[in-house]
């Protein structure tokens, strides 16, 4: 994986994002042009300080599916948001050793802070602005006309608010675990529980009432999303060895919820991970079940019937503010 550091939309905030290039020896090896996968963080961003006992599984969920997805033949990009926490070798030696053992340090290497404070519709900006410039900032290896999102948690809201506005642009997205307005964690009786948790012990800089009036809500934007979207979700296994740890986020009758509402979406899917939990990392149990639901889903939307002369076939314009020739030599992903 690489990191670049780059001034995001709306002004001089700059952000850090994790990059996994489609490996080689993946399912589209024999493509010039790969398909990629923006990863939409969820509420707690990618957190490498709390978690205990097993500090480092919230950052560990992003970096095992970014490396899940470049295994399988797609660009990972893995934005960090405004206002996020940057992350530094002091996080890495803070670490459960199972993950210290195994992450690898370039994760913690960030060029910066992610300035600026973090708020959905800030997020929504960002991506908006990602795949705008795909084409400036990677070149040609990315397949612009096949990118999807998936959104983890309270991401899905972003995720789906962010595809609404970039229309067939955005090809596929998957939900994981979307919150909704109706579970009370933003603005209900719970939502001081979410902000202290997700929010104030991550370090994540974001102001309340700003937050509270920029929020993205999966319900919102889900009826104005043409593109296929699955809707998944952790489903409890009471009767496994190890009982997985209840997801008090998200549920089933939810995503069902969000699939009705789903008017424009003529290809929709609902699907619970048994198992499963809110946050998934490569030694959970559920691991195989959970990331190949996700892969086989862009595998499918993705891909499927859209086999096209890579040699003849022009890529799609694109509108956005090219980078530099000097930063796009500086981030080494293009000449």
């Amino acid at each position: 994986m690489q990191k670049l550091y780059l001034k995001t939309a709306g002004g001089n905030d700059r952000i850090n994002i994790d990059v996994y290039k489609p490996q080689a020896d993946g399912a589209l090896s024999n493509k010039k042009r790969y398909p990629a996968v923006v990863v939409v963080c969820g509420g707690g961003g990618k957190d490498a300080c709390t978690g205990s006992p097993l500090i480092g599984k919230y950052v560990a969920r992003y970096h095992d599916l970014g490396e899940a997805l470049s295994r399988a033949g797609f660009w990972a990009f893995i934005p960090s948001r405004r206002g996020d926490p940057q992350q530094t070798s002091e996080m890495y030696a803070n670490l459960a050793p199972q993950f210290r053992s195994r992450l690898p340090k370039v994760l913690f290497q960030d060029d910066g802070p992610n300035e600026g404070l973090h708020s959905h519709r800030n997020q929504v900006a960002e991506l908006i602005w990602l795949v705008e410039n795909i084409p400036s900032i990677f070149g040609p290896d990315v397949d612009v006309r096949h990118v999807g999102f998936i959104g983890k948690s309270a991401g899905g809201g972003v995720a789906l608010a962010a595809a609404a506005e970039l229309g067939k642009r955005v090809a596929s997205v998957a939900l994981w675990g979307s919150a909704l307005r109706t579970s009370q964690w933003f603005g209900g009786p719970k939502a001081d529980s979410f902000f202290e948790e997700v929010l104030n012990k991550r370090g994540t800089r974001y102001n309340r009432e700003t937050f509270l009036r920029d929020m993205c809500d999966a319900i919102d934007f889900v009826n104005q999303v043409e593109s296929p979207t699955l809707f998944a979700c952790a489903v409890a296994d009471p009767y496994a060895p190890k009982p997985p740890e209840p997801d008090k986020w998200s549920s089933l009758n939810e995503q069902i919820e969000l699939m009705r509402y789903a008017i424009r979406c003529r290809y929709a899917k609902v699907v619970g991970v048994k198992g499963a939990e809110h946050t998934m990392f490569a030694e959970h149990p559920a691991w195989e079940a959970y990331v190949s639901t996700l892969i086989g889903w862009f595998a499918e939307t993705l891909l499927h019937n859209r086999e096209v002369d890579e040699d003849s076939e022009k890529q799609s314009p694109i509108v956005g503010t090219a980078l530099p020739s000097a930063e796009r030599h500086a981030i080494g992903l293009q000449s």
